[in-house]
């Protein structure tokens, strides 16, 4: 079996397909296999996938659409490396990013997860970047923000395996901050390489970045995490502080929410103690800070009406 399986989900991507794939048959890495889970398609794609006649391309198209999370599961499914890794099918790796993340895999036996930073290109341009350390990038996962970026990762399969970690349907298109928050719960440490791992491409028909049909499940799941760094909080506490923490997106909250989330903020805040996973208490405490000035400016809002 190859040392890294890249799952490549696809759906409707004729238009930037080719050098998506021409992009990974590229890699000076050469142990490698290129999952492609075809969404059900009803464009060319099946098609410009067909123009590659390269053995490491495994190719499997579903008989229904189900979106990005199910696509991503079966690549999972049907990966055989011993790391897996992650690939939109309209961004550009560089030539050497595979070689990259396996060697650093492979001299950090501890990392679970490892990510890095993005140029973009197309309608928008700059370097997208994240931390480098697995405590910043915990603080970030508690925010849904700045941790990892999904299209570079590569992460140990037999970790995902153990745990029985996968992409939760019902987060939409925050199903991978779902996962490296499982990641989290279950015990896994995380890195960033401080170098660009993946040219990003801006276009029209990306999927918006925001969720408000799911606040339920992201609330379910950060006051998990929020458990975990906070365990002077009960389990109403964290149920009435999530809210309060989703940055992207938030639904309006009422004044009585807001009232209850402040007060159990200001006791998440007095809590200094670092849990067993290692997060670094300062950025939790700048985000925690963040998220009470926003929350404070509601309420004054909701006074005035």
């Amino acid at each position: 079996m190859p040392k890294v399986s890249v799952v490549m989900p696809v759906y409707n991507g004729e238009a930037f397909l080719f050098d998506s794939i021409s992009s990974m048959l590229c890699q000076t890495y050469a142990d490698f296999e290129l999952v492609i889970i075809d969404d059900a398609s009803h464009d060319g794609s099946g098609e410009m996938v067909s123009r590659f006649s390269d053995r490491r391309i495994v190719y499997r198209r579903l008989a229904e659409n189900g979106g990005s999370a199910i696509a991503t599961n079966e690549g999972h499914r049907l990966a055989g490396g011993t790391y897996i890794a992650h690939m939109d099918q309209d961004d550009v790796a560089p030539p050497d990013r595979l070689q990259k993340q396996a060697e650093f895999l492979e001299r950090h036996r501890t990392v679970t997860v490892l990510g890095g930073m993005m140029s973009l290109f197309g309608q928008g341009a700059g370097e997208a970047r994240v931390p480098l350390r697995d405590g910043e990038i915990k603080a970030g996962l508690l925010a849904g923000i700045g941790h990892v970026y999904n299209p570079t990762v590569m992460f140990r399969r037999g970790f995902s395996q153990r745990h029985g970690l996968h992409f939760r349907p019902a987060l939409k298109q925050a199903a991978d901050w779902g996962y490296f928050a499982e990641v989290l719960l279950c015990g896994g440490r995380f890195a960033n390489i401080d170098a660009v791992l993946l040219r990003h491409r801006i276009h029209a028909r990306q999927q918006s970045q925001s969720v408000p049909a799911v606040d339920a499940e992201l609330s379910v799941m950060r006051a998990r995490i929020l458990a975990l760094f906070y365990p002077c909080l009960s389990g109403r506490e964290c149920a009435a502080l999530a809210p309060l923490l989703q940055w992207i997106a938030p639904s309006p909250l009422t004044r009585d929410a807001l009232t209850d989330g402040l007060e159990v903020l200001a006791k998440a805040y007095a809590w200094k103690k670092r849990s067993a996973a290692g997060e670094d208490r300062k950025a939790l405490d700048r985000y925690l800070g963040a998220c009470r000035r926003r929350a404070e400016a509601a309420l004054a809002q909701t006074r005035t009406v």
